[in-house]
């Protein structure tokens, strides 16, 4: 499920994506799926700088999340998703302004499955990842005749994930013993520090790049 996030007249400037920072860009929306994380900055200054529609006068602007087409199952609840920012706090009147390309986009017309286009996203520290020593191909997926409590189960090879919040992963890489529904796969190498370990996933749904 992906969305596209836009505010009516003020352009994104995008310097974090995935808590990696990036060289920083502006876009008039940014199309983020469920588990993605950007961090962008918002000019308080309305934008009426073509293709953007003139500013309304009393500066009450839209902050749309609409669904895109093509990327995952939509459900009627989900529609529509806004938000107001206002530049007065004693106004109370709906928004009245545009988006950013002059569509208006509803259930029965959805934006296309596009991500951000990817040559955007420069690191400011650039890593550089050697090929992989290994390869092994996991199933990730959700046991639905599996549950706790309420709730399914998420498997990685057909063994059970289960999720500590207040016990991240992260603070137990030198542990030699794990709970067994952490699904712990265990790499013995020689290569020390200098490796890297980076995981493919690949899921069902595509999701086409801008050109």
């Amino acid at each position: 499920m992906q969305f596209r996030f836009s505010i009516d007249n003020h352009m994104l400037e995008v310097v974090q994506t995935d808590f990696v920072p990036v060289v920083p860009f502006s876009v008039p929306n940014i199309t983020i799926g469920i588990g993605q994380r950007y961090t962008v900055i918002v000019t308080a200054i309305p934008n009426s700088t073509l293709p953007y529609p003139t500013p309304p006068a009393d500066g009450n602007f839209w902050v749309r999340y609409i669904p895109l087409t093509d990327c995952g199952d939509l459900f009627d609840d989900i529609w529509p998703t806004y938000g107001i920012i206002r530049y007065s706090e004693e106004d109370t009147n709906d928004p009245v302004s545009r988006p950013y390309d002059g569509l208006y986009f509803d259930s029965t017309n959805l934006p296309e499955c596009y991500d951000v286009n990817s040559t955007l996203l420069t690191p400011v520290v650039a890593w550089n990842v050697g090929d992989p020593w290994k390869e092994e191909n996991f199933t990730v997926a959700i046991d639905e005749d599996q549950t706790h409590g309420p709730f399914n189960r998420w498997e990685i090879g057909g063994e059970p994930m289960w999720l500590d919040w207040a016990n991240p992963a992260i603070t137990n890489l030198k542990n030699r013993t794990w709970n067994p529904e952490y699904d712990v796969v265990v790499e013995n190498t020689d290569k020390g520090a200098t490796e890297w370990v980076y995981f493919v996933i690949q899921g069902i749904y595509s999701c086409r790049l801008r050109a």
